[in-house]
């Protein structure tokens, strides 16, 4: 398998931008692929963290402009997704302090090369309070922050 290889400073940028993953993978996609088809399963856990990206539950990321709010919040949940246990990382966007997305993206740390690997993303968006699609929703595997050695 196949699949782009971006930074984890070009995620925390297009999360803080608002933009989706999916868009981050668009990007990646056009700059260069890695092939991971040698990536060991066994080597997955639910929490880790590199330089770029914390994996570890509590943690908490607030970005704000104007009335758009982003809160970024690593859960103590977890989710099987192809058979590799990973971390639900939750992102509230509210505008003039009304909620209108809910992201729930999956994450997992590799012990072997120290990178941070996104499974997918299931999304909630929301009109008057109540959820009115699910726009951007996808299950796929993208590495992110394997720029430190072990």
């Amino acid at each position: 398998m196949k699949l782009a290889r971006p930074t984890a400073i070009l995620f925390v940028i297009l999360t803080a931008a608002g933009a989706g993953l999916t868009a981050a993978v668009q990007d990646a996609a056009n700059a260069g692929w890695v092939d991971i088809s040698a990536v060991d399963k066994k080597d997955f856990v639910s929490a880790g963290s590199n330089t770029y990206f914390r994996l570890e539950p509590g943690y908490t990321l607030v970005l704000a402009d104007g009335n758009e709010r982003l809160v970024i919040t690593v859960l103590d949940e977890t989710k099987i997704v192809d058979g590799v246990e990973t971390r639900i990382v939750e992102e509230r966007e509210s505008k003039n302090g009304k909620l209108i997305e809910v992201s729930r993206n999956f994450f997992a740390f590799n012990t072997a090369d120290r990178g941070v690997y996104y499974f997918g993303e299931e999304v909630d968006i929301y009109k008057n309070g109540k959820v009115v699609g699910h726009e951007g929703a996808s299950l796929l595997l993208v590495e992110f922050g394997h720029l430190e050695k072990k």
